[in-house]
């Protein structure tokens, strides 16, 4: 599955997925990718559902359990009972660890092994607890107890379905639903009735044996597809990818497990082809992320087109000290009122992530029109002080009392307000934000502010524009044909045109309230799409993600703006 991985990602990914691609082999191959996840959590990290190889997470927390686990016995052991007692404490302090952290570091609960032990030890202490058997009705028949424990542990996995979703904090509490549902199925055993007829039909019985497969290869498959397609795959589309799986695992069940479960040769070779085996993939994998990708895939005159940009626009976003997180306001915005030439016009920007990247372009107007530039920006907290109600709720509100007393002291001459409006448009509170600008503009003329700026709703696309024009200039697009060269000009089929729904409204808003308004659409889109390259530069994107202008993105959008955003 890896090998198949690292093949097709030389024909689709840009040198940036590929070299993430190759540290994901690497450290899958060593089952640590569940560690290498967790210190890739942050703001603008890529997509879950486009990292081919996320699934491997759990197998390093269970190889890593395999490892702790037979030590701990080994001293267990000796005393009576003690091996019992251990898995009931290692529970206990695994389960109360993940129900803590879930609270304050999901990310860390979900993918510590320490957070996750708990669960694999209730298999554990099913395995070495001597259950005292109830009298069975008959020799094949279960008893009550086991009868009970399968249909209750259905009906936890049936409702861990229903209700375990994204919007819940996991794994929490709500880890416990299927754990202790597929707890219940295990212990009730072969005679249970729900066991015998339904789980233990030749057809559930063959997906078990190919569980194993089935799981390497679904979501390589499902990823690989989404990213072939620069958006999310029909229907039709997930059925194939279902079937396509499946015909896999049968294949790799019958000629890559069995022979290395089964065949008669020595253990010994056994250890050492599969220990080869995963040490040669993660080479591979190591030198992939090491020569970045490997960007000589791609036709030299497009190389430039695919360089990893995210880095330069996150610093140039100042996302160490003047792009804040909801939950790391302690620095209060420590230096970031002086941006540019101190001493002229002060002009702030205020917003999210979508006012942070307008930085790096502002920063270059500052310098040649000297005035003051001032950031303050805070990640999914749009510049209402107002509206309370967003994904952080009570977070966001302390942002912007902290914006308020800056601007109150400063009076700035001009405030320059952005967001991602189409999410907050969404949101349940999204019907009081015309009234919210409105109270905000309202607010800022009366701290003294002479001009307001409101800059509304970027692209945002199906896919990055990297990825897109990857599909243009991959070696893949000439063996398939997959896209014409024209969809640098006709690209309209991959923006999500309904988020700019909310521009006539913001327009509209900011207008009334005495403000002036500019439409990033206007600057960089038609009615054919949007510009997936700057103009005039050097092959850069426009974006370096979805919806985030890149260093030259934010230098053409502010130049071509530079009247409106400084009424010059």
């Amino acid at each position: 599955m890896l090998a198949t991985c690292t093949i097709f990602g030389w024909y689709i990914l840009t040198p940036t997925d590929y070299a993430l691609l190759g540290k994901s082999i690497a450290a899958s191959a060593a089952f640590v990718y569940n560690f290498v996840l967790l210190q890739e959590q942050g703001y603008f990290d890529l997509a879950s559902e486009l990292k081919p190889l996320l699934h491997l997470w759990s197998l390093g927390v269970e190889e890593q359990f395999y490892i702790v686990w037979p030590i701990l016995m080994v001293y267990a052991w000796r005393k009576k009972g003690g091996s019992l007692t251990v898995a009931k404490i290692i529970f206990l302090l695994s389960f109360g660890l993940n129900v803590a952290l879930t609270t304050t570091n999901q990310p860390a609960a979900f993918y510590l092994p320490v957070t996750r032990f708990w669960e694999l030890m209730l298999g554990c202490i099913l395995a070495i607890t001597p259950f005292e058997r109830f009298a069975r009705p008959g020799a094949n028949e279960a008893n009550a107890v086991e009868e009970t424990a399968s249909w209750i542990g259905l009906t936890l996995l049936i409702f861990s379905v229903l209700f375990i979703s994204q919007a819940r904090a996991f794994p929490g509490w709500w880890a416990l639903m299927p754990t202790f549902g597929a707890t219940l199925l295990i212990f009730a055993g072969g005679n249970a009735s729900l066991n015998r007829r339904i789980l233990g039909s030749p057809l559930l019985v063959y997906i078990g044996l190919l569980s194993y497969p089935l799981y390497l290869w679904h979501w390589p498959i499902l990823v690989f597809t989404h990213l072939l397609r620069v958006k999310d795959p029909t229907a039709l589309m997930k059925a194939i990818c279902i079937v396509l799986a499946f015909i896999l695992a049968d294949i790799t069940y019958r000629f890559v497990e069995k022979p290395i479960r089964f065949r008669l040769t020595a253990r010994s070779s056994k250890t050492v082809f599969t220990s080869a085996a995963l040490a040669v993939i993660a080479i591979i994998g190591l030198t992939l992320n090491a020569f970045d990708g490997l960007p000589s895939r791609f036709p030299v005159e497009t190389q430039n087109m695919f360089r990893d940009y995210s880095t330069a626009a996150t610093s140039a976003a100042r996302a160490t000290g003047c792009f804040l997180t909801p939950d790391n306001l302690g620095s209060r915005f420590s230096g970031c009122d002086e941006h540019g030439k101190s001493g002229g016009k002060k002009i702030v920007v205020w917003g999210d992530s979508h006012a942070a990247h307008l930085i790096p372009g502002l920063h270059q107007l500052a310098n040649s029109h000297g005035f003051n530039l001032i950031q303050y920006t805070v990640s999914s907290c749009p510049p209402l002080f107002s509206f309370e109600t967003t994904v952080h709720q009570k977070k966001c509100s302390d942002a912007y009392e902290i914006v308020a007393e800056k601007i109150a002291l400063l009076r700035p001459d001009s405030v320059i307000m952005a967001g991602s409006w189409f999410t907050y448009y969404m949101s349940p509170e999204g019907g009081r934000i015309d009234e919210s600008i409105r109270l905000t503009v309202e607010r800022l003329k009366s701290m003294g502010v002479q001009r307001i700026v409101g800059v509304g709703q970027f692209p945002h696309w199906t896919a990055p524009p990297q990825r897109i024009l990857s599909r243009i200039y991959s070696p893949f697009a000439g063996l398939l044909n997959l896209e014409p060269k024209e969809l640098q000009d006709n690209n309209k089929s991959l923006i999500v045109w309904g988020a700019f729904d909310v521009d006539k409204r913001l327009e509209e808003a900011f207008l009334k309230a005495g403000a002036t308004f500019i439409s990033p659409k206007s600057t960089l889109c038609n009615e054919n799409g949007c510009r997936l390259l700057v103009p005039g530069g050097d092959g850069a994107p426009m974006e370096f993600d979805a919806n985030h202008l890149t260093v030259a993105g934010s230098i053409y959008f502010s130049r071509a703006n530079e009247r409106a955003l400084l009424n010059d």
